[in-house]
């Protein structure tokens, strides 16, 4: 009797008192523009500093990937945060960059650059963190922009069957979340062949 009456209470201080809903709103972010060559410069001496930071590294290879990606000049950055890396939006992919195609030569050039290097900063990551799945799939990304389709194809794989034994498990994810084996699939799936790989 008095657990029911505890549950009326309750209930009627529910109906009494209901919650606001409130609209939720990203507040502005405190970015500002700087040369991609400044941020790529400033993560590589943090990461010259502290050899075994593998999150300063995982920056890098995104700053080096996203420069190759967006043939830009310019990037965002947070401000007096650049260790943070590119600021990206606010509920990023993965991989949050989408290859720009171009036909000025110099900027081909330069992209072909920025990709060796996002290659081997993605590698210096995982070395450091094998369980960085973002990096691993950004890894694969970059093997497919390289014309590794083969090499990319097999990094896809990998990297959708050990995301899935953590991402299986995952009851509630932060807002933003993105599950890793998702968005690889995204990757993975236009790259088979129709009838080999069935």
């Amino acid at each position: 009797m008095k657990t029911n009456l505890s549950l009326t209470i309750l209930c009627v201080i529910a109906f009494a008192f209901p919650v606001s809903e409130a609209n939720a709103k990203y507040r502005r972010p405190d970015v500002e523009k700087i040369p991609v060559e400044r941020l790529v410069d400033n993560l590589a001496r943090v990461a010259d500093k502290d050899p075994k930071d593998a999150a300063v590294r995982f920056n890098l290879a995104r700053a080096h990937a996203m420069a190759y990606a967006n043939k830009t000049d310019n990037v965002e950055v947070w401000k007096d945060a650049e260790e943070k890396g590119a600021w990206f939006g606010y509920e990023p992919k993965n991989v949050p960059f989408t290859n720009m195609p171009t036909e000025d030569k110099a900027k081909q050039k330069e992209a072909k650059e920025q990709l060796v290097k996002a290659i081997l900063r993605y590698q210096e990551t995982i070395k450091l963190d094998p369980k960085n799945y973002p990096a691993k799939l950004g890894y694969a990304w970059c093997l497919e922009q390289s014309g590794e389709k083969a090499k990319a194809i097999k990094a896809y794989r990998e990297v959708i069957d050990e995301a899935w034994v953590a991402e299986q498990k995952i009851e509630r994810a932060g807002l933003g979340f993105r599950p890793v084996t998702a968005e690889g699939a995204e990757y993975l799936i236009p790259l088979l062949d129709e009838k080999k790989d069935q």
